[in-house]
């Protein structure tokens, strides 16, 4: 299966530092691809980490990201661990939430939800447990927490 059409220069970079860290931290990814879905970025992380991996970008002064329903709804169902990677303008920063935050967010309506998306911007819906501030510690989080 091809890898999904990624054009974001963030996401794009992201992913390059991923694959890297990937052959030295004893995991691999896979695209995690669904039927229409191109313009995202989605994996599966074996080896080590074994989860999936949804990764959004965020650019502009406050950080904001628009989270699928279907997205949450298809990790979900997967009955595999998940996260979701919500990039704060660059590739090097931002939010690994594991798939617990993300259900108590999503379900409590923390995150409101218009039109099949959840609106998630910066501010007190977001922990600071959760923020990195360079891309190692994201790699460590994953290989250590396991997401869950």
């Amino acid at each position: 299966m091809p890898d999904p059409i990624v054009t974001d220069p963030i996401l794009t970079d992201f992913v390059r530092r991923l694959k890297q860290r990937a052959e030295i931290a004893d995991f691999s990814l896979t695209p995690w691809v669904k039927p229409g879905r191109t313009q995202e970025w989605t994996s599966h992380l074996a080896g080590s980490v074994n989860a999936l991996l949804h990764v959004l970008a965020a650019t502009g002064a406050q950080g904001s990201w628009r989270l699928t329903k279907e997205i949450v709804d298809d990790f979900a169902a997967s009955g595999r661990k998940w996260a979701i990677v919500l990039l704060v303008r660059t590739s090097q920063t931002g939010y690994l939430l594991p798939a617990l935050e993300v259900r108590q967010r999503t379900e409590s309506g923390q995150w409101s939800l218009h039109g099949g998306t959840y609106q998630v911007t910066e501010g007190p819906t977001l922990h600071s447990e959760y923020y990195f501030r360079e891309f190692d510690t994201l790699v460590f989080r994953l290989l250590t927490r396991g997401m869950l």
